[in-house]
């Protein structure tokens, strides 16, 4: 069962990222091209299940997105949100696990298809691809490793016989604000994940909400700016009530 969304910055990284548009946007704009080429965003859905510890909640957040690669195959897109004020060395283990929970559960949804053809058996013995992806905001730059085989200690002999992949990093601190692309709503959201922890965001905040004028649909500009000003009452203390 989900648990309640308490954490200031969970529940805005839920709110901004479970919106569909928003997610589709971030992947066009953030995912390497080549990357990119193969994904068909038309499927895209999102997943409920969360995959994260219940006792590391406090400092993670995730969402899984579903999305079909334009040869047919079913792939994952993961997206662990550090909303830690540091970099844990530890998130690429993290990040392993939670990986593993995703295939099982896949296994098990392809198990519970009980008519399915010749063809689709052969299909589930090989697993689907998860394209692991981390946004960090904290005020330290991540300065981690982004390889599981960093965290071994371990002779090179040895190495060739342990797991090892990549995740790709999104450290907002480290882009400028002209760096920081996407549509209004993902535009603001990032800036806002950006500033939230630094001394800077009362002068940032009146020309990121400006960029709120830009949205067409006055209901959404409104909802959204209120999803905006919940998650400033509660997830900085650079603001006065004023």
């Amino acid at each position: 069962m989900a648990q309640p969304l308490t954490d200031p910055h969970d529940r805005f990284f839920k709110e901004l990222f479970s919106r569909r548009d928003t997610a589709c946007d971030f992947i066009r704009h953030y995912l390497p091209p080549n990357i990119l080429a193969h994904l068909d965003l038309s499927t895209l859905e999102i997943s409920k299940d969360s995959f994260i510890d219940a006792g590391l909640k406090e400092h993670f957040s995730d969402l899984l997105y579903k999305v079909a690669l334009h040869k047919g195959q079913a792939a994952y897109i993961y997206l662990l949100f550090d909303h830690k004020s540091y970099p844990d060395p530890m998130v690429a283990y993290q990040l392993l696990r939670y990986m593993v929970r995703i295939w099982d559960l896949w296994l098990k949804q392809q198990a519970e298809k009980t008519k399915r053809s010749e063809r689709k058996r052969r299909q589930a013995k090989r697993l689907p691809a998860i394209m692991p992806l981390v946004l960090y905001h904290g005020e330290k730059r991540w300065r981690v490793n982004l390889q599981l085989k960093a965290l071994f200690d371990a002779p090179e002999e040895m190495r060739p016989y342990l797991p090892d992949y990549r995740y790709r990093l999104y450290d907002l601190s480290g882009y400028s604000d002209d760096e920081i692309r996407g549509e209004v709503i993902l535009q603001t959201g990032l800036l806002l994940l950006k500033y939230i922890y630094r001394d800077e965001l009362k002068e940032r905040l009146p020309e990121i909400l400006s960029l709120l004028q830009e949205l067409s649909d006055r209901q959404s500009a409104l909802e959204y700016l209120e999803t905006i000003l919940r998650y400033l009452s509660g997830g900085t203390d650079k603001l006065s009530e004023e």
